[in-house]
C-alpha cells in the first residue's frame, strides 16, 4: 500500500483537492526553496520535483497542470521546470550510486569525497542517458578528473556523447545481427539493410555533419508508412 501521495497518485488512487496540514507545510517550504533560490538549483529541483509528484499545488491552482502552475505561479517554462527536477533526480542517483562505489572509513568520514555535479548545466548531458548509463558516464568524468581536467559541462557532455555512442553501437550491432540471422527477409534487403546501418552509424559518430537527423527520421519513417500500407 502506497504510503504517500505520490504513491496514491501513480496507484490512480482519488485524493482530496484540499491540502492536508503536512501539505501545506511542505507546499510552503517548497514555494520559500524556489522564491529564495533559482540559482540553486539542486534544492529547486528537489522542491520542484515534490510539488509535482505530491501535485501540492491542486488546492491553489485546482484546474492547472504542474506545467501551468510552474509558468503562473513562477514564470517558468516546463522545459526549464523539468531540467531542474531532472538536475536533482541525476544528482541524487549518482550520489547513491557513487558512496557505494566510494569506500568511506567510518572513523574518517573526510578520508574519501564523492564528486557530483555543481550545477544543472554539468547535469544536463546526463539526463538524456539512461540512469545505468548516467553512472557509466559519471565514472568517465572521474576518471578526466584524476587526470587534472577541471570539472565543467563541456567535459561532462563529451562523456554522456561518449557512452552513448558505445550504446547506439551495441544496439545497432544487435540490430544487424538480429537481421542477419531472420530467413524472412531476402539477401538483398540484409544487404541494403545493413548498408543503411552502416551510414546511420556514421552520421551519428560525425554527429550528422553531412546530413540532418529530422529529415533522415522523416524519410525513414515514410518508408515505414509505405512498408506498413495495405495498398
Amino acid at each position: 500500500m502506497a504510503d504517500t501521495l505520490g504513491g496514491l497518485i501513480e496507484e490512480g488512487k482519488d485524493i482530496t483537492i484540499h491540502l492536508m496540514d503536512e501539505e501545506k507545510i511542505r507546499f510552503e517550504v517548497c514555494k520559500g526553496i524556489i522564491k529564495k533560490g533559482l540559482n540553486t538549483f539542486l534544492e529547486v529541483g528537489r522542491a520542484l520535483a515534490e510539488i509535482k509528484d505530491n501535485r501540492l499545488y491542486r488546492e491553489a491552482y485546482p484546474k492547472y497542470t504542474f506545467e501551468k502552475y510552474c509558468k503562473e505561479a513562477w514564470d517558468i517554462s516546463r522545459g526549464r521546470a523539468y531540467q531542474q527536477i531532472n538536475g536533482f533526480e541525476t544528482i541524487a542517483l549518482l550520489e547513491s550510486k557513487m558512496s557505494t562505489i566510494v569506500d568511506i572509513s567510518e572513523n574518517d568520514p573526510d578520508q574519501q569525497q564523492i564528486i557530483l555535479p555543481i550545477n544543472e548545466a554539468q547535469t544536463r548531458p546526463l539526463t538524456k542517458l539512461s540512469p545505468n548509463d548516467q553512472v557509466k558516464a559519471w565514472g568517465v568524468v572521474l576518471e578526466q578528473l584524476n587526470d587534472g581536467k577541471k570539472l565543467t559541462a563541456a567535459l561532462v557532455s563529451k562523456a554522456a556523447k561518449g557512452v552513448q555512442k558505445k550504446v547506439v553501437k551495441k544496439n545497432i550491432e544487435q540490430t544487424r545481427k538480429k537481421v542477419e540471422s531472420t530467413q524472412l527477409v531476402s539477401n538483398l534487403f540484409k544487404k541494403q539493410y545493413q548498408v543503411m546501418l552502416d551510414i546511420i552509424s556514421e552520421e551519428r559518430n560525425n554527429d550528422w555533419k553531412s546530413m540532418k537527423r529530422t529529415e533522415v527520421v522523416k524519410h525513414l519513417k515514410a518508408l515505414i508508412n509505405i512498408v506498413e500500407s495495405d495498398d
